[in-house]
């Protein structure tokens, strides 16, 4: 009789444990599917422009129209014209600009915008 108060104790605890470890998972699901604030983050809202002139290729060009010339080109994977990306970049001072279109920039991360 013992044997079997153990065994019926030990499934009681099994039952009762399962739903908090599924609700544990679910709270990791939710976070990770938080939006990001870009802005908040640093990230400017660019777009990649085809610039073909002497020395240029791919810049970055803000809403009101400035260009920036990313030091070292863009990655491949963002070297389509109009795609619209976030991009935290660094201005770089006194850096030779082979383009002579817009200002130099270091760029420090760059995601595709949606």
């Amino acid at each position: 009789m013992n044997k079997l108060k153990n065994i019926a104790l030990i499934i009681l605890l099994a039952i009762a444990i399962i739903p908090l470890s599924s609700c544990c998972c679910k709270k990791e699901a939710q976070k990770t599917t938080q939006v990001v604030d870009y802005v908040k983050e640093g990230y400017a809202a660019l777009t990649v422009l085809f610039y073909e002139l002497d020395g240029c290729k791919w810049m970055l060009v803000q809403e009101d129209g400035k260009k920036l010339n990313p030091d070292g080109g863009l990655a491949e994977a963002f070297q389509k014209d109009q795609t619209k990306v976030w991009v935290k970049y660094e201005l770089l001072k006194n850096a030779p600009n082979i383009c002579m279109a817009g200002t130099m920039v270091k760029v420090v991360d760059i995601k595709e915008r949606k």
